[in-house]
């Protein structure tokens, strides 16, 4: 299918084809059932003109019979084999013909033969040969050959029905042979059909314009609705009112207003994020500023250089918190922008332990346990093997940030039926109040017990943008093992159970 195409020319196609080809397909059954129509209305009339007049025949001869009997002496005897001649017979059966010529005249093609005598004949058919009884063709420049219907030849095709009749008590054949010209037949079935079909010959013609029109029309309120979408920009993201539209176009503009909505939504979102980064960003650049004010001011008279090492021992640490703010903004900026990411089995038990292995130097600073659940063993989850170690490495480390020296952290499975299984990640921290639990994955928000440590509030909501992108589900929940702070990580089973190991 070409990449652009035309409304119209398709409607052209895909209706006006269909409507010539039912044209057509009405025609030809029309000329089959018109010829077997006047195929059977002039075999009717062949057959009724036959059998009428054999009837007249028959008629006038008893009458005629009759008539020669009162004429006969009344003195004469006359015995049954002295019945009048085969010659006088032929006689009284001609003036029998001649008479219905004369009284009825007869226009239709005929011939009566008495015994083997032909005894009366058309002119146009005086060539042809005799028909069998019934139903029969004929061809008027061969007298020895019978044809069938279709058959093609230079000459008058004839269609025949022969009557016969026996006289004078069996002893004597009549027959009578109608004709009728094929021919005739054939520009009756035309004339029906041309009287039947020419109008339907402009029928193409009123369906393309039907369509034209209909098409133009349709064409029109696409190029409004267009015109009103075009009109929205950065600035007018209203949504597009459709209640003055055609019904068939409201799903169009239902996911027009979506999507405009969705650009709202991001636009608004982006205003926030650049506001908040803006305000996490004053208050390390506000320090170094002070730090660099007294640095000088150390520096000017004479400098304790325990004084020194101090300042600038907090230059570092304000700087160290700058640059972690900075990447987690960069971060969060990359994943709102990606594109969905492609989710495959995952040995979750191989990335835990990974994690676990880049903060090792953490959980050592702080003589930590890890308590590593035997569930996690041979666990496969349907994720992104890099997203899930972003993931896996923030909820890690918020629970190593506020565990105190000596303290666990715990790694288990809660079995979430056949298609889900929940990782949960637990440690014997503060923990978080309850009032807490939605707000701290929030961006820059940080809860009253994390006021004292480290960070710009954006690791949590970082978790959840990486769980979101993979359909999972990342929650704050009370902890079943620790006695601080639960994070349980939902996780799709999936079919397949080949797991992906590979760190991209």
């Amino acid at each position: 299918m070409s990449p652009t195409f035309s409304i119209t020319r398709r409607f052209l196609v895909f209706l006006l084809l269909p409507t010539l080809v039912l044209l057509c397909a009405g025609a030809a059954l029309s000329v089959l059932s018109a010829n077997r129509t006047v195929d059977t209305l002039y075999d009717s009339t062949l057959q009724s003109g036959a059998e009428l007049l054999a009837g007249f025949l028959l008629y006038e001869f008893h009458e005629h019979e009759a008539d020669e009997e009162d004429d006969d002496d009344d003195d004469e005897e006359v015995d049954d084999d002295d019945d009048d001649s085969p010659e006088e017979l032929t006689e009284d059966v001609l003036e029998v013909i001649h008479g219905l010529e004369t009284r009825h005249r007869l226009s239709t093609n005929f011939r009566v033969r008495l015994g083997r005598q032909v005894l009366f004949s058309s002119s146009a058919i005086s060539g042809l040969p005799s028909c069998e009884i019934g139903f029969s063709n004929l061809l008027s420049n061969s007298a020895d050959t019978r044809i069938e219907t279709d058959a093609e030849d230079s000459g008058d095709r004839w269609r025949c029905f022969r009557r016969a009749e026996t006289l004078q008590g069996g002893n004597l054949a009549m027959s009578v042979e109608v004709f009728s010209r094929i021919d005739a037949r054939e520009r009756e079935v035309k004339q029906l059909l041309f009287s039947t079909f020419a109008p339907l010959l402009f029928l193409p013609i009123l369906v393309g314009g039907l369509i034209l029109w209909v098409s133009r029309s349709t064409v029109a309120r696409i190029s409004t609705l267009s015109d009103r979408i075009g009109d929205r920009s950065l600035n007018n993201l209203q949504p597009v009112e459709k209640s003055t539209a055609p019904t068939e176009f409201h799903p169009i503009i239902e996911s027009v207003n979506g999507f405009m909505g969705q650009i709202s939504q991001g636009l608004e979102r982006e205003k926030r994020f650049t506001d908040d980064a803006a305000h996490e960003l004053r208050t390390p650049i506000t320090s170094i500023k002070m730090i660099e004010q007294l640095l000088r001011r150390e520096l000017g008279k004479d400098s304790d250089p325990e004084v020194l090492i101090e300042q600038l021992n907090n230059l570092r640490s304000v700087t160290d918190q700058s640059h972690q703010l900075i990447e987690q903004l960069l971060l969060l900026a990359r994943i709102q922008g990606s594109e969905n990411v492609e989710l495959k089995p995952t040995d979750l038990e191989f990335h835990c332990k990974k994690e676990l292995g880049n903060l090792s130097s953490q959980i050592t600073e702080k003589s930590l346990y890890v308590e590593f659940d035997s569930s996690l063993a041979s666990v496969n989850v349907l994720a992104n093997p890099e997203a899930l170690g972003l993931l896996l490495n923030i909820v890690l480390a918020n629970a190593i940030k506020f565990s105190e020296r000596d303290q666990k952290i715990y790694l288990f499975i809660l079995d979430g039926g056949a298609d889900n299984l929940t990782l949960a990640i637990e440690d014997d921290g503060p923990g978080i109040g309850l009032d807490q639990r939605q707000k701290i994955f929030d961006r820059f928000y940080r809860a009253p017990s994390a006021k004292s440590k480290e960070g710009s509030g954006l690791g949590l909501s970082i978790a959840r943008w990486l769980a979101d992108t993979q359909s999972l589900l990342l929650s704050a929940v009370n902890p079943q093992r620790g006695t601080g702070a639960g994070m349980n990580i939902t996780f799709k089973v999936p079919h397949n159970t080949n797991p992906d190991r590979s760190i991209d």
